[in-house]
């Protein structure tokens, strides 16, 4: 699994609170870059005590603006877990929120005074600043980490926990895996908007999960042709795009099309596109000095005027006094 994806790798027994040391101490020939980020996680994870038995593969942070910190979902951290029967982890009060997938063997996680077991295909998404408690059940447990936080995790995480209970369960080759290997694509490449770019994956892996979570039991799962077009739509907003391609691309009528994409989103086909152009927009307005007429143009208006037209319905002010706003905002948190 996801072999193009560059990890610091361990292989080891590291017992309780020294393993993030260990870790540190094995990477001493790696960057500093990559030193400052175990040293960073070292501070962020002592309060807790937990125990790695196995394969250890991290995928540490990048440095973040306050800014973007403000505005984005920001990755943490991402471990994959190839875990023996003496793994655990016992912790609370960590400012983070957690999604775990597992791909193998048996878990059991105990959250909210609850007890769960965790088998293939089988996750959860927590708050972890409430006690929680996971380790492996027999003699393997191949599973996921990703931790992240964001001015929106909160209200997600609350949609998502409403039922009281955290966990999810979804077969390995469904959509979450090919989002989060998305993410962990854009997350190492070099790119403009990087920050942008990874904040959408994690976004859509929680809209995902809540739409597993309120599908959960009813077998009214969402057909193979809308996910393909919402999936398609996110990563090629600023191409042309006509109700007629989309129709083409999954071999149905446009009538069709429509009918059974608005039953499962919301919004028609072409309003769904166009709300994804001006969100982009509102965030290169904010984060670039891109002129108008060219932001207009990366997010897929060829019509300066109808984009500022749309623009204004969309955000309820033109995008000059958007991205005048935004930039007081920005020199005010200075």
């Amino acid at each position: 699994m996801f072999e193009n994806i560059q990890f610091l790798e361990f292989n080891d027994a590291w017992i309780s609170d020294r393993s993030l040391t260990r870790a540190s101490e094995q990477a001493a020939n790696q960057s500093p870059e990559i030193q400052n980020s175990l040293n960073r996680l070292i501070q962020q994870q002592t309060p807790y005590r937990f125990a790695f038995d196995g394969r250890v593969r991290l995928k540490i942070p990048y440095p973040v603006s306050p800014e973007d910190a403000a505005r984005y979902y920001v990755p943490q951290l991402f471990v994959i877990c190839e875990c023996g029967p003496g793994y655990y982890t016992l912790r609370e009060n960590y400012d983070s929120y957690e999604i775990l997938y597992t791909y193998s063997g048996e878990g059991v996680l105990e959250y909210g005074g609850q007890r769960y077991s965790l088998q293939a295909g089988d996750g959860f998404f927590i708050d972890c600043r409430k006690k929680h408690y996971y380790l492996t059940r027999g003699e393997q447990w191949v599973h996921a980490e990703l931790h992240f936080d964001g001015p929106q995790a909160a209200y997600h995480f609350q949609e998502f926990y409403k039922s009281g209970n955290p966990c999810f369960h979804e077969s390995r080759n469904g959509k979450l895996l090919t989002i989060w290997e998305a993410m962990l694509r854009a997350w190492q490449d070099f790119q403009l908007y990087k920050q942008l770019h990874v904040s959408n994956d994690i976004s859509q892996i929680i809209a995902h999960l809540l739409v597993i979570k309120d599908q959960s039991g009813s077998g009214d799962a969402t057909p193979e042709s809308v996910s393909r077009l919402v999936k398609y739509m996110d990563r090629h907003f600023s191409e042309s795009i006509t109700l007629d391609k989309l129709s083409e691309m999954v071999s149905l009528s446009k009538y069709h099309l429509s009918r059974e994409f608005k039953r499962y989103t919301g919004v028609a086909p072409m309003q769904y596109l166009q709300y994804v152009r001006l969100e982009n927009a509102k965030l290169i307005l904010i984060h670039s000095k891109l002129p108008i007429r060219m932001v207009a143009q990366e997010v897929g208006f060829s019509d300066i005027n109808n984009f500022a037209r749309q623009f204004q319905r969309h955000a309820g002010m033109t995008p000059v006094r958007f991205r005048k706003n935004n930039q007081n905002s920005k020199r005010q948190s200075l």
